[in-house]
């Protein structure tokens, strides 16, 4: 796993979040609808330095190269990122203007900047909370596998958290179901054993309270 990550105002590829190497579920609908993508828009072969966690300061001349195929691209294919999109130009390009679109957020406020012996430009500026990025994706997974019952352990696997009490913190309040699971499985292993009482039953009669009472004062 990797990521297109932007350093010195040049693309290279990097380590997921925390240097992790995650492996996270991908259920066939999501296989399919992958497939039928990439045989509309196919892959593109990009070739970038990586960004090795163990050599963070090495030259950049100097770093080994990874080619890998990338799915989401830009058309700019020719250029020194070889097609490879970086997550602002993802952000402004595509992910604000479907939220825009889908009514989550307003339209941008466009501005006409002009630059002398050039043509004018737009500038967008979006009013987009830090709830609405792309990051929130990462938490609609963990909601959805959670509202199903998913395991804490196993979510905090996927997630690369190395502590599932991390994981449980964040994420308790997506676990609507835990209560009425634990009620459901404490019915079933208990209704086998226990036994049917109807009003004709003949039930065991207690002794009253004095003649339990059998001390003598000393």
């Amino acid at each position: 796993m990797r990521q297109v990550v932007r350093i010195g105002g040049k693309l290279a590829f990097a380590p997921p979040k925390g240097n992790k190497t995650r492996t996270a579920p991908c259920p066939p609908e999501l296989a399919s609808a992958v497939k039928e993508y990439a045989n509309v828009f196919p892959t593109v072969e990009v070739t970038l330095p990586w960004v090795d966690p163990d050599r963070p300061n090495l030259e950049w001349e100097k770093r080994p190269k990874r080619t890998v195929r990338l799915l989401v691209t830009t058309s700019r294919t020719s250029g020194a990122g070889g097609g490879a999109i970086n997550r602002a130009t993802f952000d402004d390009k595509q992910w604000k203007p479907a939220l825009a679109r889908a009514g989550v957020i307003p339209p941008p406020e466009i501005e006409y900047v002009q630059a002398q012996g050039k043509k004018p430009w737009a500038r967008k500026s979006w009013a987009m909370p830090r709830e609405d990025g792309f990051h929130v994706t990462r938490h609609t997974f963990a909601s959805i596998v959670l509202a199903e019952s998913e395991t804490i352990t196993q979510l905090a696997a996927w997630l690369g958290h190395s502590d599932p009490a991390f994981t449980l913190r964040a994420y308790v309040h997506f676990m609507p179901k835990s209560g009425q699971r634990a009620f459901a499985a404490l019915g079933a292993w208990m209704a086998p054993t226990l036994p049917t009482i109807s009003p004709e039953s003949d039930c065991p009669q207690i002794a009253p309270s004095e003649d339990l009472d059998q001390g003598t004062d000393g």
